[in-house]
């Protein structure tokens, strides 16, 4: 039997709860294998670049909309388009210009999620009591659009159980909070994570986060 799970999203301008942000975005979709449910949050590098975030999370929509031939190659190549296009343009801007993002993506399907990342985005999966961080090792961050070369996404499966939560959230929550304090967020009830997210981040410009969970 299918696991019936959600994903909450907050998105805040200045402490105040924002309905259509432009990073973030999410769709349903159907492939060759089946439907999945996508969310992907979108952080630039650099502040007040909203078109830049939704022109990214559109750009992945679209690409996510072909035929491939697995959900994780479509994944991929949709992060890879991306970068290409945003490196080409930063190509003819003068250093001080450039601009990167980060973009982390979840596919849920039934008893399966998908994660995708690429830059500086945090993840937090709390599975079976334990806490841990996800995201490529130190050091191996590719920020798109800034990272020359082709980019290699941090791909994740994670099988769906009772009590799973997953946190996907701007860098700056680790600005904001402890690591020990996400724990915290996690361990919580769903609607406690996110009043205690909109706590913690009240005073920034933007912040957005997903969270993840099946109790």
């Amino acid at each position: 039997m299918a696991i019936e799970a959600a994903v909450t999203s907050l998105s805040l301008r200045h402490g105040r709860s924002v309905r259509r942000a432009p990073f973030v975005q999410s769709w349903s979709g159907r492939g060759l294998f089946g439907e999945f449910r996508f969310h992907a949050l979108a952080e630039a590098t650099t502040p007040d670049n909203d078109d830049l975030c939704r022109w990214a999370l559109e750009t992945v929509h679209k690409h996510l909309s072909r035929p491939a031939s697995s959900l994780t190659t479509g994944l991929t190549r949709a992060m890879q388009a991306c970068h290409r296009e945003l490196l080409q343009a930063n190509a003819e801007q003068k250093s001080q210009g450039r601009v990167g993002l980060g973009i982390t993506c979840l596919a849920l399907q039934r008893s399966d999620l998908y994660l995708v990342n690429n830059g500086p985005g945090l993840m937090y999966l709390m599975k079976e009591g334990g806490i841990r961080r996800l995201g490529p090792r130190h050091g191996a961050v590719q920020i798109i659009g800034l990272y020359e070369g082709e980019i290699r996404p941090y791909l994740q499966h994670i099988p769906i159980q009772r009590g799973d939560r997953l946190l996907v959230s701007f860098s700056t929550l680790l600005r904001l909070v402890t690591p020990e304090g996400i724990e915290t967020i996690l361990a919580s009830t769903p609607e406690e994570s996110i009043r205690k997210l909109m706590m913690v981040a009240r005073e920034e410009p933007s912040f957005s986060a997903f969270l993840f969970h099946r109790d």
